[in-house]
């Protein structure tokens, strides 16, 4: 999954051309973060972490924050809706590699998050090789999650390839 491919999707899927002449606006996330909640971790900046769900040593693994200091949390970006969260974006990414893909009612969601969880590593590793190893911030897995949930609720959390 190759981010190189976005420039293919179809007009309806991306944004409408600037207007020449006008300067286009980019957003950039502010240092402020959202309110700690008693339910976020020690170890979050962002505001937006959960405590991992996996059991004893293996939680460290999800340890993880999209910020070392305070700030705004990547899941609020433009470019995070746009490009993990967008569900005609990631459709067309799934059929896209596999064009006879049945995106039925009961496994869409679960395809759907995979891919979300694959087009962030790639995005933010820059490498479908590295994307592999990636463990996701807690606060992208949480958010992914939220937007495409497991019917049971539950997650196995991180799997090494190896």
């Amino acid at each position: 999954m190759d981010f190189t491919d976005l420039s293919r999707l179809p007009l309806s899927l991306q944004d409408a051309p600037s207007i020449p002449g006008q300067p286009e606006e980019i957003q950039l996330l502010s240092e402020e973060a959202t309110p700690k909640s008693s339910s976020n971790p020690s170890w979050c900046q962002c505001g937006n972490c959960l405590p991992s769900q996996l059991p004893g040593s293996h939680q460290c693994l999800e340890e993880l924050c999209c910020r070392k200091k305070p700030g705004a949390c990547i899941t609020t970006s433009e470019p995070f809706k746009k490009l993990i969260l967008s569900r005609r974006a990631l459709q067309f990414l799934l059929l896209y590699q596999e064009p006879l893909l049945k995106l039925d009612a009961d496994a869409t969601n679960n395809q759907l998050r995979h891919c979300a969880y694959r087009c962030y590593a790639t995005w933010r590793f820059g490498s479908k090789d590295l994307a592999d190893f990636a463990i996701l911030p807690s606060c992208c897995r949480w958010r992914i999650r939220k937007e495409f949930p497991k019917s049971e609720g539950q997650y196995s959390g991180f799997k090494s390839p190896y």
